[in-house]
């Protein structure tokens, strides 16, 4: 009978970091104030402090919306290759 629970053993599912960073570091001086309000208005976030830790650590299982708004925020300012990914 013991046996039997070894076999139904589950698998962790992979959590995937997204970060951002490595757009971010290409936005242009005038334009990181702006960069940086607009992510933090749509991921409601409040304060710089947790904004940096998002900025340098990534998004776990981030959401589709907020994935292809931070994307259409980085290509309105002509930067395509904006996210690294890592599992988590």
């Amino acid at each position: 009978m013991s046996q039997m629970y070894n076999n139904l053993a589950n698998l962790a599912i992979a959590k995937t970091r997204y970060s951002f960073r490595k757009g971010y570091m290409k936005v242009s001086l005038e334009d990181k104030n702006d960069v940086r309000q607009e992510i933090m208005y749509l991921l409601g976030i409040t304060s710089l402090t947790y904004f940096s830790r998002v900025l340098n650590d990534g998004i776990v299982n981030i959401r589709l919306p907020h994935y292809e708004a931070i994307t259409h925020i980085f290509a309105r300012r002509g930067i395509t290759d904006v996210w690294t990914t890592e599992e988590a």
